[in-house]
């Protein structure tokens, strides 16, 4: 199973900034994950899946959010606020998504629809543990933290395609020369047997032992038998490898089709 899900990539959201600068909230994202730990009382790491750090600026997102929509209440409160006043909610969901600082968890925003904007963690399971090879942030480039000759190492260094690909390969199939040719000849002299037969039958054909052979079905027959050696003849032949004049190949072409 190990050797299934080495080299395994995962893309998941960051729920701690991965900067050190202060966040809007006058804190780092450092110091709120060692008090975090010191109140649960186990270590809170840089690539903990928790969501404590959301919660925590979802709350700075929502007082930002009300802050700028007071200007927009007149001479409302918001201690005069019901479910039932909707007016007010478009204010307060308006100026709640225009909100954008940068929290605990990372830079905060949010899209038209709602979701939160921030930073995903690309991590690559190496030798059975979880390691970060990548970050990427909203509208931005992916921010490689290995180099790719060892992120795609079972892939020669490459990436590999994000999709399928069909190579065509034409393979080029002919006859021998030597096959071409012996047929080409036994076919040959097929047609002179059956040519000289036809010659008999319409020389002799007021004869008796001819009259009693029914000579025109015999001569039908061996009409037939002559299309068919020719057809073994111009249905055997290569044109690209055998003919190079134009004229000469739609000729043969010709004939293929009619015969």
């Amino acid at each position: 199973m190990m050797a299934v899900l080495q080299s395994v990539i995962t893309v998941y959201f960051s729920m701690y900034a991965r900067k050190k600068t202060a966040a809007t909230t006058t804190r780092t994202a450092t110091s709120f994950r060692e008090e975090l730990s010191r109140l649960l009382g186990s270590k809170i790491l840089l690539n903990s899946r928790d969501v404590a750090a959301n919660a925590h600026d979802g709350i700075y997102a929502m007082a930002f959010g009300l802050n700028t929509s007071l200007a927009m209440m007149g001479n409302s409160i918001l201690l005069d606020y019901t479910y039932d006043d909707r007016n007010t909610t478009r204010i307060f969901y308006k100026h709640i998504l225009d909100s954008e600082f940068y929290g605990v968890s990372g830079p905060v925003g949010f899209q038209e629809d709602g979701d939160r904007t921030g930073v995903f963690i690309i991590e690559q399971i190496r030798d059975g543990t979880r390691v970060v090879i990548g970050t990427l942030a909203q509208g931005q480039l992916i921010q490689w933290l290995l180099p790719t000759e060892k992120i795609w190492e079972r892939n020669n260094g490459r990436p590999p395609f994000d999709e399928d690909r069909t190579h065509e390969i034409l393979v080029k199939r002919s006859i021998s020369k030597v096959t071409v040719i012996t047929v080409g000849v036994l076919a040959a002299f097929g047609i002179s047997l059956a040519v000289f037969f036809l010659t008999f039958n319409i020389r002799n054909r007021k004869k008796r032992y001819i009259k009693m052979s029914s000579p025109n079905l015999n001569n039908l027959i061996i009409c037939g038998i002559c299309i068919a050696y020719i057809c073994v003849v111009l249905l055997g032949l290569d044109l690209q490898n055998y003919v190079t004049l134009l004229s000469t190949f739609l000729g043969i072409s010709r004939c293929r089709a009619q015969t």
